[in-house]
């Protein structure tokens, strides 16, 4: 298993109505016409959750794309999800757009500087981070936040871990938390005529979607900060019908062992105590 999957195309593309579109007046350009979205902003600790819009790859179209940014760091995610194709400027059609799409995060994480991005050098988006940082509150919406998973193909199966951030507990260098494992299926991207998107080179655009099962596991994971070692202390399975088919009880005795580099466990370490 990788530690960590490059972002994936989440829509497809599809055509909006005639005229030329432009960001409502008042959202910051955090890049070369990349505007953030006032309302798709979020804090959970030390990290931002964040939406920003920009010209799409044909005409007259839209994306919309969620990242995390740290308030002390000088990273940010590399592009998580994608929505398509936006109507007129009307702001409410944006900030829907947006916010719908919160959900259906796929792509592990992976943070990169800020001026790997396009963000220029990354100055203007560190300003709205940092000031929204200051002043917004800490969310305490029920937000699962993408961690790992395996390598996957286009009508193969594989799974995604996602961390529920509400169940986040400091304990001094220790932070612990509860993962959901999903499993995740790769579809071809196809246009609203059923034609397959393609990129430049001619291979098609893929999506990853949630299956019909949509949980096989939980389990909780304790990360000790100082020294970056693991502890899993709970874990149930769920078959396709959702009842749960194994599971093993805590017996809050910790055994704390380092994780392998390039493995899950390295990326749950990474994740847990960054937040």
């Amino acid at each position: 298993m990788k530690k960590l999957l490059s972002a994936v195309l989440l829509a497809a593309v599809a055509s909006t109505s005639s005229g030329a579109a432009s960001p409502p007046a008042g959202w910051p350009e955090v890049g070369a016409g990349v505007h953030l979205i006032p309302a798709s902003v979020e804090r959970f600790g030390s990290t931002l959750l964040f939406a920003t819009l920009q010209q799409g790859w044909e005409p007259e179209t839209w994306t919309v794309s969620w990242r995390w940014a740290h308030c002390q760091g000088g990273w940010v995610t590399d592009l998580v999800a994608m929505d398509y194709g936006l109507t007129g400027t009307a702001e409410a059609a944006f900030n829907k757009a947006g916010l719908d799409q919160r959900k259906f995060f796929t792509a592990p994480l992976e943070y990169q500087p800020l001026a790997s991005l396009p963000f220029g050098d990354g100055a203007a988006l560190r300003r709205q981070v940092a000031s929204r940082c200051k002043l917004q509150a800490a969310s305490q919406q029920s937000i699962e936040l993408p961690v790992a998973g395996t390598d996957r193909n286009v009508g193969r199966e594989g799974h995604n871990d996602y961390l529920l951030l509400k169940t986040i507990v400091r304990k001094g260098e220790q932070v612990e938390g509860w993962m959901r494992r999903r499993p995740i299926s790769v579809e071809e991207v196809k246009r609203p005529d059923g034609s397959i998107l393609r990129k430049e080179d001619g291979t098609a655009w893929t999506k990853e979607v949630f299956t019909a099962h949509t949980t096989s596991a939980r389990f909780k994971v304790t990360a000790d900060c100082s020294r970056r070692y693991l502890a899993m202390s709970r874990f149930v399975a769920y078959d396709k019908n959702g009842d749960a088919s194994n599971s093993s009880q805590d017996d809050g005795k910790l055994q704390f062992s380092e994780p392998i580099p390039g493995t899950l466990g390295e990326a749950y370490v990474d994740v847990l105590c960054r937040l």
